[in-house]
C-alpha cells in the first residue's frame, strides 16, 4: 500500500544520493491500459480531474473489440498494479507495489480513478519525483522508461554519462541482439530516445564513440537550459509554499551564483520535507533563512572553458591563485603527483580536492567544456 515512513525518510533524505529504482507494471499491462493511464495522467496535470468517466461506446474506442465484457475489462484493470524496485548503491534495497486504478460502475457509465497511493507518485515533493518516476509513466515502452530512469538518476552527479554499447544492451534487456550498430539504432535507439524526449522539456542526446573502426560507446548528455528557465522551474516545483515570487527568485538567482542548480534543487527539496506548517513561518523566510549567503566574488572562481589535458588544469589552477597572491596553497602534499593521475581517472565525473585552505572542485569533460570552482576557506560561499 505505498511506502512507510522509515523506508521513505531513509531513501529521500540521508541516503538518496545512493538510491536508484527501476518500474515495473504488474499483470501484463497492454497498450490500451497505457492509453487509457495516459488520458488519466493528462486530465489529472492538466486539468486537476482525476476521474475517467467512459460509456460503452468510449470503451470500444480503447479496445476495438465489440465482444468486450466491459465490467470484467475494468476489473481486471483495476488489479494491476506498478511495482517499484529500489537500488541502494546497485544492491537491491525494497520493492513496493502500488495499485493504479479504482473502478466502480453506475449505470451505463465506468468510472475509473487513480488510487490515492498512485496520486504521491505525482507530488512533486516526494522521493518518486526526485527519481524522475513521474516523467517515466508517460514513456510508452517500459524499457524507455527504465532506461530514462537511469539516465536521469545519474544526471543528478554527472554532466554525461559514458557507456559500452554492451552495457546499454544489457539495460534495455536486449541481450546480445543487433550486432551492426545501424540496426541497433535504427531499431532500439531512435524509437527509444523519440519516445524519452517526447516528454521532456530538456533533451537526451547522445555522441558515438569510436574504438579504430568500431562504434563501442556513446556518451549521453542533455541540452543547456538557460538559467532564467532553471530558476523558474525551481520556483514552480515551491509555487504552492511560497508568498512572495520575486523576493524567492531573488534569493534562488543568488544561490545559483555558487551552487549548482542540480544541487540546489536537492537541498530545496530536503528543505521542502523539513519545512512545518504549523509553524506560522512563511516559506519564503524559512528558505531565506536557510540559504545564507557571504558572496565575495574575488575569493572565488569560476572557469568554464574547453580543455584539453589534465596538464592544462594543473597550470590554470596554479595562474589563478597567483593572481590572488595564493600560490602558496598550491603545496605538493595538496597537488602531488597523484594529482593529474586522478583527474586522468575522474573524466566526466566531479573530482574535489580540499585542505585546510582551499577547495578547489573539477569537473573533466574531454567533450564539452570542463568547469573549476577554487574557494578560499577564508569565505565559504554558501551555508547550509
Amino acid at each position: 500500500k505505498g511506502v512507510d515512513m522509515n523506508f521513505y525518510n531513509f531513501i529521500s533524505l540521508k541516503n538518496f544520493k545512493y538510491v536508484s529504482c527501476s518500474i515495473k507494471f504488474e499483470n501484463s499491462f497492454s497498450k490500451k491500459d497505457s492509453d487509457i493511464l495516459k488520458k488519466m495522467l493528462i486530465n489529472k496535470y492538466s486539468k486537476g480531474i482525476n476521474e475517467l468517466s467512459l460509456n460503452k461506446n468510449e470503451v470500444y474506442k480503447f479496445t476495438l473489440d465489440k465482444r468486450i465484457n466491459e465490467t470484467n475489462f475494468f476489473k481486471k484493470l483495476s488489479d494491476k498494479k506498478l511495482n517499484i524496485i529500489f537500488f541502494y548503491k546497485k544492491d537491491f534495497l525494497g520493492k513496493i507495489k502500488i495499485p493504479i486504478f479504482n473502478f466502480s460502475e453506475l449505470k451505463d457509465f465506468y468510472i475509473l480513478e487513480l488510487t490515492k497511493d498512485f496520486l504521491e507518485l505525482l507530488k512533486e515533493e516526494t522521493i518518486y519525483y526526485n527519481l524522475g518516476i513521474n516523467k517515466a509513466l508517460f514513456m510508452g515502452k517500459e524499457n524507455s522508461q527504465n532506461f530514462f530512469l537511469y539516465l536521469y538518476r545519474n544526471f543528478l552527479d554527472l554532466k554525461e554519462i559514458e557507456l559500452q554499447i554492451d552495457e546499454i544492451k544489457e539495460l534495455l534487456d536486449i541481450g546480445n541482439s543487433y550486432q551492426r550498430f545501424y540496426d541497433f539504432e535504427k531499431n532500439i535507439l531512435i524509437p527509444l530516445f523519440k519516445d524519452i524526449n517526447l516528454h521532456l522539456k530538456n533533451k537526451i542526446y547522445y555522441k558515438k564513440i569510436k574504438t579504430r573502426k568500431n562504434i563501442t560507446s556513446l556518451i549521453f548528455y542533455r541540452e543547456n537550459i538557460p538559467l532564467d528557465d532553471e530558476i523558474k522551474d525551481l520556483i514552480e516545483i515551491i509555487s504552492p509554499y511560497i508568498v512572495d515570487n520575486k523576493k524567492v527568485y531573488r534569493i534562488l538567482r543568488e544561490a545559483t551564483q555558487t551552487t549548482p542548480v542540480s544541487q540546489l534543487k536537492k537541498e530545496i527539496y530536503s528543505l521542502m520535507l523539513n519545512f512545518n506548517s504549523n509553524e506560522n513561518i512563511p516559506f519564503d523566510k524559512f528558505l531565506e533563512a536557510k540559504l545564507k549567503f557571504t558572496r565575495k566574488e574575488a575569493n572565488t572562481i569560476k572557469i568554464s572553458k574547453k580543455i584539453s589535458s589534465p596538464s592544462e588544469i594543473y597550470n590554470l589552477i596554479y595562474t589563478e591563485l597567483e593572481k590572488l597572491n595564493c600560490s602558496n596553497y598550491f603545496d605538493f602534499d595538496f597537488f602531488g603527483f597523484n594529482f593529474i593521475n586522478q583527474l586522468q581517472k575522474s573524466k566526466n565525473k566531479p573530482l574535489v580536492f580540499e585542505n585546510e585552505k582551499i577547495k578547489i572542485t573539477i569537473s573533466y569533460f574531454e567533450s564539452s567544456p570542463s568547469e573549476i570552482v577554487i574557494q578560499l576557506k577564508e569565505n565559504l560561499i554558501l551555508i547550509i
